[in-house]
């Protein structure tokens, strides 16, 4: 993976390699039951320029889209509104963002290239720049491991999230710390590179072992578990604007694998969070 995030531009670029048709990677971004099974909890396409897209997260988060270009296999653009105000817009309307991806390649190997553009100069772009910078490079991981380990299988989420007052990088550290989930590697943690493997206990009973997907972030952490069929576990945390906290995720998306792990891993996924921040959390996550 090839992430490109030039100092002089406000634009986040990230090229990815993926053992997978052009098609089936268009499936994956351009479909809702696509999507659903890589990116967000559920999805919703309406394939035409004009179209709307919308990415959802339960109650935690909504994102929606307009489609802006359709190339059915090559090029998707889709803008969506920033946090920032349009002063120019008399009906208080926000600037927009714009999120593209290319698809090159050919029989079955494909070159993704994500962009995400319009960021501003300004600082109060920075923290949604920061935040894509860190989740696209996660997300796009997730994709790669669907594509090239589950192409095609139903995906089954067991996820949990809290909020706190903490700071985004503060709810991290207590996350991973001595009294958080107790993770361990033969490095240190922070050193983690793709390809390192290192382990997890969220309870006694629901130990994971790890491969790291990417390098950890200061408020984002991933990794496969080959003892899951591949699943693909991630633990994150970021400052949502409009209701003004921290919100900590825990999220291990698995394939083919029977409810009763689901909902042991859903189960303490929530004890741990609730442990840790001492806050009621919001159970969420469902098979998708």
């Amino acid at each position: 993976m090839h992430v490109t995030q030039p100092a002089s531009a406000r634009r986040f670029e990230i090229e990815l390699e993926l053992a997978a048709p052009r098609e089936e990677v268009w499936r994956a971004i351009a479909t809702a039951e696509g999507l659903s099974s890589w990116f967000s909890a559920e999805a919703e396409v309406e394939p035409y320029v004009g179209g709307r897209m919308a990415w959802d997260w339960g109650e935690a988060y909504h994102w929606p889209l307009t489609i802006d270009v359709w190339e059915p296999g090559k090029r998707l653009v889709a803008r969506h509104d920033s946090a920032v105000d349009d002063n120019s817009d008399a009906a208080g309307g926000k600037l927009p963002l714009f999120v593209e991806f290319i698809l090159e390649g050919d029989g079955g190997q494909t070159v993704l290239r994500l962009v995400h553009s319009g960021f501003g100069a300004e600082a109060d772009f920075d923290e949604e720049y920061d935040g894509i910078s860190q989740g696209w490079p996660v997300e796009l991981q997730s994709l790669k491991l669907y594509l090239e380990c589950h192409r095609g299988e139903r995906r089954q989420l067991a996820w949990a999230r809290v909020s706190t007052s903490l700071s985004p990088v503060e709810a991290m550290k207590r996350l991973l710390g001595d009294e958080g989930i107790a993770f361990s590697s033969n490095r240190d943690l922070g050193s983690l590179r793709a390809g390192d493997r290192f382990s997890a206990r969220l309870a006694e009973n629901a130990a994971l072992e790890l491969v790291a997907t990417s390098s950890p972030g200061a408020t984002g952490l991933a990794g496969s578990s080959p003892e899951l069929n591949n699943a693909f576990f991630h633990a994150h945390s970021y400052h949502h604007p409009e209701h003004q906290v921290t919100h900590v995720w825990l999220w291990l998306a698995q394939y083919g694998a029977p409810e009763e792990r689901v909902q042991r891993y859903r189960a303490s996924m929530e004890a741990t969070l609730a442990r840790l921040f001492a806050r009621a959390v919001a159970p969420v996550g469902a098979s998708a």
